[in-house]
């Protein structure tokens, strides 16, 4: 019994905020390649036993994948990054304040990811038997290339993906804003001013166009 309990070490709110705060006292801003670098290394150091580990780098900036399986096709992907928004060197020395933590990368989101870390460890170790991948970069702040490159170039798949990221409560968003970037050529024909019938106005096209597009495409509410 003692035996299995050891195995099955669940882990404790102290074990999260404790590496959290370690992570967050790194600037892994835009441009810091070495302190994103420190980052990943500290999660391969603490979880590398517990996981298949795959290190890339896309664009300059590592990357890092934990899997419960050497196979890129998996039940659930839980996708992170480590990279952070500029800040004061205040915000990087986290704080905690009755029963919240501050700091830049408590919100977004190192926090976020290594409790989904830490709970794909506890889901292993109590017999779960879904395969997952966790995905973890450093350039979502001002790109997202990496993740990009994981799913396209490396192939990574998954019947369902986890993001622990955004949000203002602790409801699960299954859907949200993006936009489709769209180059269109309109054509028309040119008439003399005193024969306009015999043209044919492209500007009167684009307002049909414009007028069409937000009618079938309202603004979020």
């Amino acid at each position: 019994m003692i035996y299995n309990l050891l195995m099955k070490k669940i882990t404790t709110q102290k074990q999260i905020i404790a590496l959290s705060k370690k992570l967050m006292k790194i600037q892994s801003t835009d441009g810091n390649v070495e302190e994103q670098k420190k980052c990943l290394e500290i999660l391969v150091s603490v979880f590398g036993n517990d996981f298949h580990v795959k290190k890339y780098k896309f664009g300059g900036n590592p990357a890092l994948v934990l899997s419960t399986t050497k196979r890129k096709k998996v039940d659930l992907i839980v996708s992170g990054h480590m990279d952070v928004v500029p800040g004061d060197v205040s915000l990087f020395k986290p704080q905690e304040k009755g029963t919240k933590l501050f700091g830049r990368g408590s919100y977004d989101m190192k926090t976020a990811l290594v409790a989904s870390i830490f709970a794909v460890c506890d889901y292993r170790k109590s017999g779960g038997d879904k395969d997952i991948a966790i995905l973890i970069t450093t350039d979502e702040e001002v790109s997202g290339y990496g993740t990009q490159m994981l799913l396209e170039k490396e192939k990574y798949q998954a019947d369902f993906a986890f993001i622990p990221d955004g949000g203002n409560d602790t409801s699960i968003v299954l859907q949200q804003k993006g936009f489709i970037q769209l180059k269109v050529t309109i054509k028309g024909k040119s008439a003399h001013a005193m024969e306009q019938w015999k043209g044919d106005n492209p500007l009167s096209k684009v307002l049909s166009l414009s007028q069409y597009i937000e009618n079938t495409f309202p603004g979020p509410t």
